[in-house]
């Protein structure tokens, strides 16, 4: 572990040493003249964020499989998210409008429908959640 520390250490020491030296680049350009260091900077941003979605993507999947009841406690919560979305797209309704300009079509209101009941459903789940959580707490005391 402690040689990862310094592995990961020294990269994001070069990684900031290579930013730092186009940020120098970019605000030594002319006006205009900065766009190429600005798409490299960029990049370094995508890299960052696609390396992160991918550590820790790696890192939950491999906790959660190490686990029998985090395995049963997350299947338990894809499913209850399915049934949202199954129930919300059944209720949804996919009538063909017009609006302005723009002609949206019926499968393109039903899904922005199921969007919405999804968020209703679930932001009403969310404020009973909050106001149990309130009154279990004053009843308990």
């Amino acid at each position: 572990m402690k040689n990862l520390s310094k592995m990961l250490t020294g990269g994001a020491l070069i990684y900031g040493g290579i930013a730092f030296v186009l940020w120098v680049l970019l605000v030594r350009a002319g006006e205009g003249e900065g766009g190429t260091y600005i798409d490299l900077m960029m990049y370094m941003t995508y890299a960052v964020l696609v390396a992160a979605v991918v550590i820790t993507l790696v890192l939950s999947i491999k906790n959660i499989f190490s686990d029998k009841e985090k395995m049963k406690y997350l299947l338990k919560y894809i499913i209850g998210f399915a049934v949202v979305f199954v129930l919300s797209y059944v209720l949804a309704n996919g009538t063909m409008q017009k609006v302005g300009d723009i002609d949206v079509t019926e499968s393109a209101s039903k899904w922005v429908g199921t969007g919405l009941y999804a968020f209703y459903f679930l932001i009403t789940g969310t404020l009973v959640a909050i106001v149990y959580s309130g009154v279990k707490g004053l009843v308990s005391k």
